[in-house]
C-alpha cells in the first residue's frame, strides 16, 4: 500500500486526517460466484495538517477479499469490500481507516449481504483482519503466521469464532479453522489454499 507520512509532534498522539477522496466510476469485475464485484482503486485522502508539520495528501487503497467459508460445516464463498474513508496518524505511521465495509456470502447460487461487517488495517504493521456476524456468532478472518517484525505476509488465512462467552481461536499455528483468501485484483487469481508460513516464522 502506498501512503504519505502524516507526522505528529508526539509519537503517542492520535489524530484523524480529513477524508475527501475523489473516486473514479467503479468498474465491475467478472467472477464465478455472482458477486457485484468491483475493480479496486487507490484514492487520495487529504491530510492538510495532522496536528503538526508534515501534513499533506495520503494515498490509500480499497481492501477487497474473496475467501472460502467452510467453518461450521458451510460450503460457501465470502466477498469483503472495504473502502478507505480517512487516515489515522499514530506517531510516524499513517494508517487508513475503513468505515465503509460490506460483506457478502454466496452459497448454492444465492448471494446475500451479511451484517456487522468491519475491516481493520492493522496499525503500522498492517496486520489486518475483518469480521462479520451470522446470527449470534461473530467470525473474524485473521492470520496464523507472521514474519520478521511481527508482520503478515499474505491475506487472512484462518478464523476465530465468538458466540457469547464461547471463543474458538482457529488462528493458532495449527490453523484449526483454516480458510483461503485472495486479494481482489484483475484478473482474479484462483481461490485455493496455498498457505505457507511467513519467512522467519518458526512456530
Amino acid at each position: 500500500m502506498k501512503f504519505a507520512w502524516c507526522l505528529m509532534p508526539c509519537a503517542i498522539a492520535l489524530s484523524v486526517c480529513s477524508s475527501d477522496a475523489e473516486r473514479a466510476d467503479e468498474v465491475a469485475l467478472d467472477n464465478p460466484w455472482g458477486f457485484k464485484m468491483r475493480v479496486t482503486q487507490e484514492v487520495e485522502l487529504h491530510c492538510p495538517d495532522c496536528g503538526g508539520f508534515g501534513g499533506g495528501p495520503a494515498r490509500a487503497e480499497d481492501k477487497d477479499f474473496v475467501c472460502t467459508f467452510t467453518t461450521d460445516g458451510r460450503d460457501a464463498v465470502l466477498y469483503l469490500q472495504a473502502t478507505p474513508t480517512s487516515v489515522r496518524s499514530a506517531g510516524f505511521a499513517a494508517v487508513p481507516v475503513y468505515d465503509e465495509v460490506s460483506a457478502f456470502i454466496a452459497k448454492d447460487g444465492v448471494v446475500r449481504e451479511l451484517s456487522g461487517a468491519g475491516y481493520d488495517a492493522g496499525g503500522g504493521h498492517r496486520n489486518d483482519f475483518f469480521f462479520f456476524t451470522i446470527g449470534e456468532v461473530r467470525y473474524t478472518f485473521n492470520h496464523s503466521s507472521f514474519g520478521p517484525g511481527f508482520r503478515v505476509c499474505h491475506p487472512p488465512d484462518c478464523v476465530t469464532r465468538e458466540e457469547g462467552d464461547a471463543f474458538v481461536d482457529g488462528c493458532q499455528p495449527e490453523r484449526t479453522l483454516a480458510e483461503a483468501c485472495i486479494a481482489v485484483v484483475e484478473p482474479l487469481p484462483p481461490l485455493v489454499d496455498n498457505f505457507e508460513r511467513c519467512r522467519g516464522d518458526e512456530s
